[in-house]
């Protein structure tokens, strides 16, 4: 590990990610909250929980007959699951795919849409973003 990481954890923990995601140049704060919120839900997927798992109802298969959850509850996990992995899969492919459009004005429109929509997903479902 080099001094520049060792002294980041030391600072920051196991979040000197954050820190790291955050240009050392100038930036509007929008840009600086994309920036932390894709890459949380980014390190969330990669490191902790892929999210690939738990989006259909046989990954509970299990818990349902045992009655530890319900149907509903079910339900609802997999919503969650899926919008977030939706917003991953932008994050990771579909953003850049747009970005290298050729038609420019009506690509960065819609870049800015939905980059919009994703960081409104990962606030909404923010509460289950820990292991």
């Amino acid at each position: 590990m080099n001094i520049k990481k060792s002294l980041l954890k030391w600072l920051f923990g196991d979040n000197a990610w954050a820190a790291a995601v955050i240009p050392k140049t100038y930036r509007d704060k929008d840009e600086i909250v994309r920036r932390v919120l894709f890459e949380a839900l980014v390190r969330y997927v990669e490191d902790e929980d892929n999210l690939a798992e738990g989006r259909c109802v046989d990954y509970y298969s299990v818990e349902l007959q045992c009655n530890y959850v319900t149907l509903d509850e079910v339900t609802k996990r997999m919503a969650w699951r899926q919008d977030l992995y939706d917003a991953y899969l932008y994050i990771k492919e579909g953003r850049a795919k747009l970005e290298a459009d050729l038609d420019w004005e009506i690509s960065i429109t819609r870049v800015e849409e939905l980059d919009q929509k994703t960081m409104e997903t990962i606030v909404k479902y923010n509460r289950y973003l820990w292991t």
